[in-house]
C-alpha cells in the first residue's frame, strides 16, 4: 500500500515506493476515493479496517527494526 497518506488528509508522505519489476499502478484522486467510501459505508468501514491493520504491521515492522 503506498499513498495512503492522502486519504487521512496528510499533507506529506511518509514513505516511498520502488517498483523492482514491471508493474502497473493505478492512481485514484483522494476527493473521488472519498466520494465513493461516502455512498458505501459498510465497505468504507471495511476498506479503513483494511488499511488501519496495514499501517499496524507496518508499525511493528519498524519496532522490529529498532530493536
Amino acid at each position: 500500500i503506498f499513498g495512503w497518506s492522502a486519504l487521512i488528509g496528510r499533507k506529506e508522505y511518509s514513505a516511498t515506493v520502488i517498483c523492482e519489476q514491471p508493474c502497473i499502478a493505478l492512481k485514484f484522486h483522494n476527493a473521488d476515493i472519498g466520494r465513493v467510501l461516502d455512498r458505501d459505508v459498510e465497505n468504507a468501514a471495511q476498506f479503513y479496517k483494511q488499511l488501519a491493520g496495514a499501517l499496524g504491521d507496518r508499525l511493528l515492522q519498524s519496532y522490529d527494526l529498532i530493536e
